[in-house]
């Protein structure tokens, strides 16, 4: 099982490095503002998974199984879950366009220094009394969860106010994954760190770490298509009113059926010709265009950047 749970850790790290990739090279963002707090918290949960990885490393293959009662690891959980904190209450309120009360800014920051007041404390008493250790750990966590859940509230509340076709899907997913995540979250740290017995580690951060990157793949990766198709017939646009090109009539009457939705059998059997002639024809027009396939031609064409 620990073999198993370290393939699977490892495997999420690889996810969250390619998410990590498309978010900070191929996605161009429209408020960077947001961005900017969204990329400090990947970065921020990468840092606490971890940190959680390394007590679950310590306790399966070193038998370190009491791990979260040194200092080393209190110091780490405080800053990891502090910056952690930080920058999802940074975030979140950025999404939303200004919509979320003042008061919540003072409150977001007061729970960003809960654990490192709370972390202060464990390390001077904790280590006389295990107990006010899993204590404070506990209520961090209960911490986070509270934050989780009002980010929740107002993610599907204010969703209409998104700027950007990323952020929308982005939102409703947060909103969703939050609300499954807080519940096993809460019970896994309950079960996890008890003084009176060794740690069982459980993966339910990191299931929800691999989950958000694959989210920002899948929803990144098809914006990144989307530009990237929007780019490519901006360039031909402009090439064409640069230098037009014109054609043949039998290209002309090709160009048109394309554009009214025809397919290559279709307009073979309107103009009596073949299929293979057709494909012939559509690959010489995306050619000499300079365009990569049916709907670029039909934005040119409605532009009527087509003779």
């Amino acid at each position: 099982m620990s073999v198993v749970l370290l393939v699977f850790y490892l495997f999420s790290y690889c996810v969250g490095f390619v998410g990590f990739g498309l978010m900070f090279f191929v996605y161009d963002a429209p408020r960077e503002r947001a961005m900017v707090w969204y990329r400090l918290f990947l970065l921020s949960f990468f840092f606490y998974l971890l940190h959680k990885n390394a007590g679950f490393f310590c306790s399966e293959f070193l038998g370190q199984s009491l791990f979260f009662r040194e200092p080393w690891y209190v110091v780490g959980d405080m800053l990891v879950t502090a910056f952690l904190l930080y920058t999802y209450g940074r975030f979140f309120p950025a999404m939303l366009n200004r919509v979320h009360p003042r008061a919540l800014n003072p409150c977001l920051l007061a729970a960003a220094v809960f654990p490192l007041a709370s972390g202060v404390v464990s390390l001077i008493l904790g280590q006389a009394n295990p107990e006010l250790t899993v204590a404070i750990m506990r209520a961090n966590v209960v911490l986070v969860s509270a934050i989780l859940a009002l980010s929740c509230y107002y993610f599907f509340r204010y969703t209409r106010l998104a700027f950007d076709p990323v952020e929308i899907p982005m939102m409703r997913f947060a909103g969703v994954a939050n609300l499954l995540f807080i519940g096993p979250f809460i019970a896994q740290t309950f079960y996890n760190f008890d003084a009176a017995r060794p740690l069982r580690p459980l993966a339910v951060e990191a299931v929800y770490y691999f989950a958000v990157h694959a989210a920002n793949i899948i929803v990144i990766g098809q914006i990144a298509i989307l530009q990237g198709h929007e780019r490519h017939a901006a360039e031909a646009e402009r090439a064409l009113r640069k230098t037009p090109v014109s054609f043949s009539p039998r290209e002309r009457q090709i160009v048109e059926y394309v554009c009214r939705g025809l397919g290559n059998k279709q307009i073979a059997a309107e103009l009596s010709i073949t299929d293979y002639t057709v494909r012939n024809h559509i690959h010489r027009i995306f050619k000499r265009l300079g365009i990569r396939n049916r709907v670029e031609l039909l934005a040119l064409y409605e532009k009527h950047l087509i003779d």
